[in-house]
Parts: structure tokens; sequence; C-alpha cells
């Protein structure tokens, strides 16, 4: 139950921001360059997975060192470098969020 209403809530945070943000960024682009915008966005979006994936494995290396197995004795660690990378991410996300709301409607 856990998982599927965390899900949902990804899904409507995912939708809320992409959809519009699309919609920004082709309608600021002239209609030869929306090859060009499109793949732009795309390679955004895939540096953030990337650039994000980078953050936690630096993370987990810090927390738990390299090769560590999570096992029962490791949990409580694995857990913190968990919820850092959750707290780090969702500043991040409330920078964002912020840099929209003041970038207004032009």
């Amino acid at each position: 139950t856990t998982i599927i209403f965390s899900l949902t809530l990804i899904g409507i945070g995912l939708a809320l921001f992409v959809s519009p943000n699309t919609k920004v960024i082709m309608s600021s682009t002239p209609s030869k360059f929306y090859g060009v915008a499109s793949a732009m966005t795309a390679t955004m979006r895939n540096l953030g997975q990337a650039i994000s994936m980078s953050i936690i494995t630096l993370l987990m290396t810090l927390f738990l060192g390299k090769g560590t197995i999570i096992e029962s004795s490791t949990y409580n660690l694995f857990v913190n470098c968990s919820q850092l990378a959750f707290q780090v991410f969702s500043a991040l996300c409330v920078v964002g969020m912020l840099l929209s709301i003041t970038r207004g409607k032009s």
C-alpha cells in the first residue's frame, strides 16, 4: 500500500511539472527548432538522472564504505544514508520549484 501511494504521489508530481514545463519550452521555441528543443529537454532529463545517481553513489560510499554488503549490522547506516539522500534531493526540488515560480509568465 505504501509503495502504491508513493508511486501515485510521484506520478502526480511529474504530471504537474513535466507537462506544463514542456509546454512552456515548446511554445517559446520556433517551429523549425522543435526537434532541437525536444532533444535538449531529453538530454537535460537524462543528465539529471545521471547526476542524481552519482550523488546517491557518493553518499552510499561515504556512509557505508566501498564494497560494504547491506546486512543487519549496516542497516542503520543504509537507512541514514537514504534519508540524507531524500533530504538533499528534496532541497534541490524546492530550489527548482522556487526558480520556476519566480520565472514568471513571459
